[in-house]
């Protein structure tokens, strides 16, 4: 995701009603972290990465990747990849470099893989002067939130099996500072259209057992 400003409005996706709603099979994410993160910071992704997918009728079964082989099988899955220190420091820089991607979903031949990225570094400097305004015990769930809303912009990639962008939400290519520390932030009703007519979308309702 490319750290620019756009300003463009959007209308954002509902589940409606659960009872014309499939049922749909979990999605499995096998997580790494680099480093380890607290679990204050981890329960707050997670939360949030399951509160966007919600909307789709997505739900999300979370397990190490050092421990897949005791996941038994999976309908859907993917594997992300948390790099640099998902914590938040005590004092952070922000950084000074022209901006970088603060997630990204591996593709080879125009394929989307199911293999993500989330920089904890990047995303700690892009946010740092609004993070440091909180007070001390609200900046682990903040930056939780954050890194969960990157994390849901590259699971939508996958799941959607496009490179495409929204024009607004969190499947749109621009992220500011304010999206990511907004009290909410959502998918966009065409891309939450656009998993609800995937092959990946396909698979979930079909029937399975476990």
């Amino acid at each position: 995701m490319k750290l620019i400003v756009l300003g463009l409005f959007a209308t954002f996706c509902f589940a409606g009603s659960p009872l014309r709603s499939p049922q749909l099979a979990p999605i499995t994410l096998f997580t790494q972290y680099q480093q380890p993160a607290p679990q204050g910071i981890v329960d707050a992704l997670q939360e949030e990465v399951a509160s966007i997918l919600a909307s789709v009728g997505f739900h999300f079964e979370w397990h190490d990747l050092s421990t897949s082989k005791a996941a038994g099988p999976a309908v859907e899955l993917a594997v992300v990849t948390f790099r640099g220190n998902c914590d938040v420091p005590g004092v952070w820089q922000r950084n000074s470099d022209r901006p970088k991607a603060l997630g990204f979903t591996s593709v080879t031949d125009g394929e989307i893989l199911p293999f993500t990225t989330v920089d904890c570094d990047r995303t700690g400097g892009f946010l740092a002067q609004s993070l440091s305004r909180l007070p001390v015990n609200e900046r682990p769930a903040a930056f939780g939130r954050a890194l969960g809303r990157i994390l849901a912009h590259e699971l939508f990639h996958i799941f959607a099996k496009t490179q495409r962008h929204g024009h607004g939400g969190v499947a749109k290519q621009a992220y500011t500072v304010g999206d990511l520390m907004a009290d909410e932030f959502e998918l966009e009703e065409a891309e939450c259209d656009l998993l609800r007519s995937s092959p990946s979308y396909n698979l979930l309702t079909l029937p399975f057992t476990r």
